[in-house]
């Protein structure tokens, strides 16, 4: 009795099998079929749009919007006038908002970022004035093979920006340490730094270990610094930059530039 009861069992699942119906698992197959197909699909609609911003125009007129005040409040022992000169107005013991900035930021597409700085800039109470600090366009990648690999990977600027000399000279005003540019950084660049108008390339340069080596070319039109203020007349810089990671929390950062 017992092997025939055991012999049933064994039997049963063979039996079940037969009775599935053929259209059910053709349908089951099908949409096993349908399934795949549309995550095939759907994998290639997020990879077009994460490669691609300017499908949605209102991705490219809402920028990232940043601001950021600069507020002064002198005591001074004596009398201070603005540039030194004694006919201009006093700028001793007063509290001045000295520059209100709007930093705008957008990706236009893929490939370039757009960057528009505009200043609202007192060096007197009461008396302000409108610049537009940077205005530029970084290409960031190129759609060509390798261009991501030293020695390429190089990213180009084109327009206004603040040039690559040191990094004192790249801070906005609202961003230094201290409330005004040490005074050789004033006297070479001017009070404000050096920005001018030109093109720039910035490419990662092969080196061993952790550190990073990078090259900066800037061709330069024009500026407000003695050193390049002919708009006339074009200006060159070139700044190559050693990284160097000394521990998790140091580093050292050699520079050698020439204008």
């Amino acid at each position: 009795m017992i092997p025939m009861i055991a012999a049933l069992l064994l039997l049963h699942p063979v039996a079940g099998e037969q009775e599935k119906d053929p259209k059910v698992q053709d349908r089951l197959e099908d949409q096993e079929d349908r399934i795949r197909e549309l995550e095939k699909k759907l994998g290639e609609v997020e990879k077009r749009q994460a490669q691609t911003t300017s499908a949605n125009p209102l991705t490219v007129l809402n920028p990232t919007l940043t601001v950021a005040g600069d507020f002064l409040w002198r005591f001074d022992d004596r009398k201070v006038f603005l540039e030194d000169d004694p006919t201009l107005d006093r700028i001793d013991d007063t509290i001045n908002v000295r520059e209100v900035e709007i930093d705008l930021r957008a990706s236009v597409d893929p490939f370039v970022d757009g960057v528009a700085v505009i200043a609202v800039e007192s060096e007197s109470p009461g008396d302000f004035e409108i610049a537009v600090e940077e205005f530029y366009a970084t290409v960031k990648s190129l759609p060509l093979p390798f261009w991501e690999q030293p020695p390429l990977g190089t990213r180009i600027k084109v327009g206004r920006f603040r040039t690559e000399f040191g990094l004192n000279n790249k801070s906005h005003t609202h961003d230094l340490p201290q409330s005004d540019r040490p005074l050789a950084v004033q006297e070479f660049l001017g009070e404000e730094g050096h920005a001018a108008t030109g093109l720039s390339t910035t490419s990662m340069l092969p080196f061993p270990g952790d550190s990073a080596l990078e090259l900066t070319l800037q061709v330069l039109q024009g500026g407000e610094a003695n050193i390049g203020a002919d708009p006339n007349s074009l200006s060159y810089l070139a700044n190559l930059n050693l990284f160097v990671p000394v521990a998790d929390e140091h580093s050292v950062n050699l520079a050698l530039m020439g204008f």
